[in-house]
């Protein structure tokens, strides 16, 4: 596990650990497969994401908010011409529908983020959308997601073009 990874970790497991339901939200960390461009089922140039949410805990209401920072990283596409990892730093604020009636363990988000591509000193607007399954146990959520990000990239030219990514992950908030 690299430094950053192992930062990202201690930071989510902190947080998880001072998230507390009097303060009215909820920590969260996740990690999962990542890929550019949408290829999940190919494994084109597959990667990682780690993330780190809090949301708010609207017991009993079925939308509440989340802001989330996640970071991915892929390697280059068999085919490239040059070497070396792309990362995606995002900041993505969201609204979170579901669990819905009857607590069905389904829920969708979207909203706009903010993505840095191959740096996290320079952001432009995007947008999200992504649709989970979630289990209480005991003062846990577990939660599995799959999320698809659309946002404007550099390309070796300079140029700005779209980029996507696609990301499963799991992960538990508290």
């Amino acid at each position: 596990m690299n430094s950053r990874v192992r930062r990202l970790a201690i930071v989510g497991g902190v947080l998880l650990i001072a998230a507390h339901p009097t303060f009215g939200q909820s920590v969260g960390v996740g990690v999962g497969y990542s890929t550019p461009g949408g290829a999940l089922l190919t494994g084109a140039s597959g990667g990682h994401v780690e993330s780190v949410t809090v949301s708010s805990s609207n017991a009993g209401h079925t939308t509440r908010w989340r802001t989330g920072f996640a970071v991915t990283t892929f390697g280059p596409p068999r085919d490239a011409e040059r070497s070396g990892s792309v990362r995606v730093y995002a900041l993505t604020p969201a609204v979170v529908f579901g669990p819905g009636a009857g607590n069905l363990p389904v829920y969708f988000s979207f909203g706009p983020g903010l993505y840095g591509y191959r740096t996290y000193r320079a952001y432009r607007l995007g947008w999200h959308a992504s649709a989970g399954i979630e289990h209480r146990l005991a003062s846990f959520t577990l939660f599995s997601e799959i999320t698809n990000s659309l946002f404007a990239a550099h390309d070796r030219d300079g140029e700005v073009r779209g980029a996507r990514t696609t990301a499963v992950s799991i992960g538990v908030r508290r």
